[in-house]
């Protein structure tokens, strides 16, 4: 939707006059209130040190794979090197995932702080009391 957007304003071509760009936008918005669901069901359920990383890695997954396509990147791909590469690549990203999943997470009760506890807090309440 960006690129055909970006296309629109150059004055390359009149995008919105074709029907694709409003199926895609809308399933932009879809996918993104869609995304944004299920990412805040999993932070209420799953501890945030868990579901961040593996959004992130997803994120950056789909991110490559839809690069790749989009721009007819994997095309070109005639050397077995880059291709041991990109594996290699993939394969540290979701290793790193695989890491920081299993790993423990500390389960003891959160530290509930009070306002006598913060010391800018105190600070500020006798700087108000002292100006009365």
């Amino acid at each position: 939707v960006g690129e055909l957007t970006y296309q629109t304003i150059n004055g390359t071509t009149n995008e919105f006059k074709k029907w694709p760009v409003y199926m895609f936008s809308f399933l932009l918005i879809v996918c993104n209130a869609v995304q944004v669901a299920t990412l805040q069901t999993a932070l209420a359920r799953y501890s945030a040190l868990l579901i961040v990383p593996i959004f992130q890695v997803q994120l950056t997954l789909l991110a490559i794979v839809n690069g790749g396509l989009y721009f007819s990147e994997f095309k070109d791909w005639d050397n077995k090197t880059e291709i041991a590469w990109f594996g290699v690549g993939i394969a540290g990203c979701v290793s790193g995932i695989v890491v920081l999943a299993t790993r423990s997470l500390d389960t003891s009760p959160p530290v509930v702080m009070s306002a006598e506890d913060v010391p800018l807090v105190n600070q500020g309440s006798n700087l108000m009391s002292n100006l009365s």
